[in-house]
């Protein structure tokens, strides 16, 4: 269930596709359970932030949930669709910041640097990822001392979409 959307070519299942309910948490190909829970049960596990896997009627074997097993408190990282964005997203700006590895550290790079990081973000927010983002990476956040040992800034602030729990 977790793998099938990255091997998806529906062009609206992405990484971070909610991978629970009926509709993307279907789990397929098994007949029955070993033990079939009941409500208690089914919010216990949920209580504990595990994904119980449970029976739809003309639906057949769903994942219930999709909690981290984050358990100290209440956070947007407690969903696992959320950390997926977050790991996509890391993936493609850590891609896109190595191509500027030893370029100069001025104000016009640092500017495509935000551009190109804004047009990532972009993506995220067309494809359900994110609400909203910003970019960072200016004088502010890279004065002269970080300049002067060879380090340079972007910070990126997301706001991720959540999904319909109940």
């Amino acid at each position: 269930t977790y793998l099938r959307k990255h091997r998806s070519t529906a062009t609206n299942v992405t990484p971070w596709t909610i991978s629970a309910g009926i509709t993307n948490g279907r789990v397929l190909g098994i007949s029955g359970l070993e033990l079939e829970l009941s409500g208690d049960d089914i919010a216990h596990m949920m209580s504990a932030q595990m994904n119980p896997i449970v029976w739809k009627r003309n639906r057949g074997y769903v994942i219930e949930s999709e909690n981290t097993a984050l358990t100290l408190y209440k956070s947007t990282l407690g969903s696992i669709h959320v950390r997926e964005a977050l790991i996509e997203l890391e993936r493609e700006l850590s891609a896109m910041l190595l191509n500027y590895q030893w370029s100069y550290n001025t104000a016009e790079v640092r500017a495509e640097i935000k551009l190109k990081a804004d047009v990532i973000c972009q993506n995220y927010v067309t494809k359900n990822g994110f609400y909203a983002f910003f970019n960072k990476c200016d004088e502010e956040n890279n004065p002269r001392e970080l300049i002067e040992n060879e380090i340079g800034l972007l910070h990126t602030y997301v706001e991720p979409v959540m999904g319909l729990k109940i």
